[in-house]
């Protein structure tokens, strides 16, 4: 029997025949979101880490929650953090998670073109510097097993629970493919039910097509692009959602899977899990800490 790390919700709505589930890892310690299993996998793996660099972009939920491990090492974790920023324009969601970071002692940071800070990421990854390690970047973690086989088996028998014998479909945000890699090889192995899955491209526009060939072949994936949000749109779809739920979306990812679940493009006879990835929100007013 699995201890889930985040509990499984259940959200009755759209008049539909099958139910709404919202798997919360957002509420996973420390800071919630699905990069604290990632994170956690890799410092099983290699313990303690002198100094761990990484890249992606500024305010990032990756850099977000490497601070907070760094914040409770216990014996794991990075002593030092250097974060390869890639100079892009930035949200108010954005720099309220680079203030966490920006004047930490333990944290120094670097930004620059994307194909600058590329060109730095790799001499860290293959020039030997000593007490240097990489985290994939954008937080993949290429290791086996995929942390993600564990959320996936949690989510399984969290659905046995509620008595779920029809089909399962799973909507997630998807960038790297971290998480898909997981659920697919969870279910190779042995999936008592019907599952597909579906994720919304969330990360750079050059990753879809990548996506689409990576996972071309398997029949029970599907991708939707979703479509760019004023903050103003982000905020009425945040706050009807959090009025039903009483769970907050971030505006980079999770907010588009609310406009999957409104489209009415899901089967109304599949189970729906909506997985929220995003670190766990207190709120959506971006201009206070």
């Amino acid at each position: 029997m699995i201890v889930p790390l985040s509990p499984l919700q259940r959200w009755d709505a759209f008049s539909r025949q099958a139910p709404i589930f919202l798997k919360r890892e957002d509420l996973i310690r420390p800071d919630g979101g699905n990069k604290v299993r990632r994170f956690q996998a890799f410092f099983d793996r290699y313990g303690h880490v002198d100094r761990l660099v990484a890249m992606s972009d500024p305010g990032s939920h990756t850099f977000q929650i490497l601070l907070q491990f760094l914040r409770e090492n216990d014996g794991k974790g990075a002593k030092h953090l250097h974060f390869l920023e890639r100079a892009a324009s930035t949200t108010a969601y954005a720099d309220r998670g680079r203030k966490l970071y920006l004047n930490h002692h333990r944290v120094t940071i670097s930004r620059a073109p994307a194909l600058i800070q590329l060109a730095k990421y790799f001499a860290y990854k293959w020039l030997p510097f000593r007490g240097v390690r990489t985290i994939g970047i954008g937080g993949r973690v290429p290791l086996s097993p995929n942390p993600f086989e564990t959320a996936f088996s949690e989510c399984i028998q969290q659905l046995q629970e509620y008595h779920v014998e029809c089909p399962i479909v799973h909507v997630f945000p998807i960038a790297s493919g971290n998480m898909l890699d997981g659920f697919l090889h969870r279910k190779a192995r042995s999936a008592p039910m019907n599952h597909s899955f579906i994720g919304v491209t969330t990360g750079y526009r050059l990753s879809v097509p990548l996506l689409r060939m990576k996972y071309g072949r398997y029949r029970e994936v599907a991708f939707i692009r979703p479509f760019r949000l004023t903050m103003e749109q982000y905020r009425n779809r945040a706050v009807r959602f959090h009025r039903h739920t009483g769970v907050w979306l971030d505006p980079i990812h999770t907010i588009h899977l609310y406009d999957v679940l409104e489209s009415g493009r899901l089967p109304k006879d599949a189970a729906i899990v909506v997985w929220i990835t995003c670190p766990y929100l207190h709120s959506i007013d971006f201009n206070v800490q």
